[in-house]
């Protein structure tokens, strides 16, 4: 098996996964949901209105692509977490409680309360970074539609680079109670292609 590339299968434990993510910085999962489900949250994501994502002055992230943020409980399904923000339409949901289930499978205190609709246009990207002041613990990305590349720093320096096709999730650790471990450098490319992705977080009290 690939330290940080993996076909989702029954036989594949979240466990494993999960262990793999907290050694390496981040593991893709191929093939997580059927591709009906990603249809259908692609439908929603190709023509719901979402605001430019682009770096403030002043900031040392570059970016740029399109974002729709919805609130999530982790806890009371389908209730909002946060005041004011709007639950996700129904096919995004269900994803986010499969991507919630599988990492928390793996015995994670992981409590994501935010769900984010990306939607990148060619040239669209994100400058290396690693956020980990706004987000605890794990970030999970899984794409809907089109496909760009995912890097990322290993402890050691190594870069890999995974493939984020429709249907991949991919997990990114970052700092909790149980693993204090931090959330690797990490940048996608720009897209040569429209890419659809549902992002989940366990953000701080004020967002950014």
């Amino acid at each position: 098996m690939n330290e940080s590339y993996t076909r989702y299968s029954s036989s594949l434990q979240p466990s494993e996964v999960m262990r793999m993510v907290r050694q390496e910085g981040a593991c893709a999962v191929e093939n997580f949901v059927p591709e009906h489900h990603l249809r259908r949250a692609a439908r929603v994501l190709a023509y719901e209105e979402m605001i430019v994502d682009r770096a403030p002055d002043g900031s040392s992230v570059e970016r740029h692509h399109g974002l729709s943020r919805y609130s999530y409980s982790h806890e009371q399904p389908w209730t909002p977490s946060i005041a004011g923000i709007q639950l996700p339409p129904e096919p995004i949901w269900t994803a986010a409680r499969a991507i919630d289930q599988f990492v928390n499978d793996g015995m994670s205190d992981w409590q994501p309360n935010e769900i984010i609709g990306h939607r990148y246009e060619v040239g669209d990207f994100i400058g290396k970074h690693r956020d980990y002041a706004s987000a605890l613990g794990y970030v999970a990305v899984l794409t809907v539609d089109g496909m760009q590349e995912f890097s990322f720093e290993r402890d050691d320096g190594e870069i890999k680079t995974i493939p984020m096709h429709p249907g991949t999730l991919t997990i990114m650790r970052g700092y909790d109670t149980t693993h204090p471990q931090p959330r690797p450098y990490h940048w996608v490319s720009p897209a040569t292609e429209r890419r659809l992705a549902i992002s989940l977080r366990q953000m701080r009290q004020t967002w950014e």
